[in-house]
């Protein structure tokens, strides 16, 4: 049911917001497969940042692949979308095994620089829809984490 409900969520708030949006649908699985390939692999704990997660479909991927001593930041500018990631954390069952792990921050990435270090940072952000002074902030950032 949480496809359609993503699916919803995400229409409207292109409809209302293509901005920052940027897309008509969520991500499909196959991307989100793609997207958290690395997190498949053995590896250690890892401090995760997830960039612009939409509706989740790609956070529910994270997830299903995070092991216990993993942490998933995921910072979206969106507060729809804010609040359809904090109910998905607590009721989908793709969250059940870590709920305690993710943590849903509303706010735009640039605000998180210096905040902390990430092993892995996944993104979702359109940005061709920013301007060139705006990607090249937001890039810096993976420097900086």
């Amino acid at each position: 049911m949480h496809v359609f409900q993503d699916c919803v969520t995400f229409l409207r708030e292109f409809r209302r917001q293509f901005r920052t949006t940027g897309a008509i649908l969520p991500s499909s699985r196959f991307l989100a497969r793609a997207l958290v390939y690395h997190l498949r692999q053995p590896r250690p704990a890892a401090r995760i940042l997830e960039v612009g997660p939409g509706t989740g479909s790609v956070t529910r991927a994270i997830a299903r692949n995070m092991i216990p001593e993993d942490r998933l930041d995921a910072v979206e500018i969106n507060e729809r979308f804010v609040a359809h990631l904090e109910r998905s954390v607590d009721e989908d069952r793709a969250f059940t095994g870590c709920r305690g792990q993710v943590q849903i921050i509303h706010a735009a990435v640039e605000d998180l620089i210096g905040e902390s270090v990430y092993d892995y940072i996944v993104s979702g952000l359109p940005l061709n829809n920013f301007s060139a002074v705006q990607v090249g902030d937001i890039l810096r950032l993976s420097t900086v984490c």
